[in-house]
């Protein structure tokens, strides 16, 4: 078993928030005792995916935070024009995907993150997301299924529903 945390990395000009982040993340894949943050692990492998989203604007900002955060242990997820660039100057992390596309795999990407929030705001069903697992399988990537209540379902009272409802349709 494998326990997985995301932590989104945001892009700042002077990257003081990706430094505190990383040290963060970095402290918490080599606790061994099995707890972090009130969370028993249970002594799982521990993988970080840093999600950017699109807060990285420009090849150069992409290649700058991709060495600044290369580090064992952490999946970067960069948006997908700046793949292949970001691979080429990863040594240490893994490279994942924000979405599933047919391209992701040669882009050198071997997780796919499906199911964010903010694929699920643009009209990503529940069923569009289950293929997208499949697909993204079919390709031999590692696919990651997000899943979340919006504001108004954890309002209405209706998260655990929500919540099994797209572990039942993801998996």
């Amino acid at each position: 078993r494998t326990y997985l945390k995301c932590l989104n990395i945001y892009y700042h000009a002077r990257y003081m928030y990706v430094n505190k982040l990383l040290n963060h993340a970095i402290a918490w894949i080599s606790n061994s005792s099995g707890f972090f943050g009130g969370w028993y692990t249970g002594g799982m492998a521990k993988i970080i995916f840093a999600n950017w989203k699109k807060r990285v604007t420009s090849e150069a900002g992409a290649v700058e935070l991709a060495q600044q955060t290369d580090v064992e242990g952490i999946v970067l997820l960069p948006p997908h024009e700046f793949l292949r660039e970001v691979r080429a100057v990863v040594a240490h992390a893994e490279i994942g995907v924000q979405d599933y596309a047919p391209d992701a795999f040669i882009s050198g990407a071997r997780y796919a993150l499906v199911g964010h929030a903010d694929r699920r705001s643009v009209g990503d069903t529940d069923s569009i997301i289950a293929e997208k697992l499949a697909l993204a399988a079919g390709d031999g990537l590692i696919p990651i299924l997000c899943v979340g209540e919006s504001r108004a379902e954890r309002d209405n009272g209706v998260t655990n529903e929500v919540l099994k409802r797209q572990l039942r349709q993801g998996l």
